[in-house]
């Protein structure tokens, strides 16, 4: 995989990783459902990262960690490390 990345016309970093299959876009989704649990849990999230920690999602599997995972590193611009 090899990941590329550019800047949107809003200055915002955004990433693509080359998979053999299908780019992987990270920038910001329109279509991501965002519920006040799930606004909660993301500023929890990026006040954890402003303040230098890692943040590590755990849960069931189909929960939506990755997603929520991706959809935080888009609003930072950051890309994304998912370790199976």
């Amino acid at each position: 995989m090899n990941r590329a990345d550019a800047t949107t016309d809003t200055g915002r970093m955004t990433s693509t990783i080359e998979h053999r299959d299908a780019p992987i876009s990270l920038t910001p989704d329109e279509g991501f459902v965002n519920t006040a649990a799930v606004e909660s849990i993301t500023s929890r999230a990026i006040a954890y990262l402003d303040a230098g920690y890692p943040v590590h999602f755990a849960g069931p599997a189909g929960t939506g960690k990755s997603t929520l995972a991706f959809h935080v590193a888009s609003l930072r611009g950051r890309p994304v490390s998912l370790i199976h």
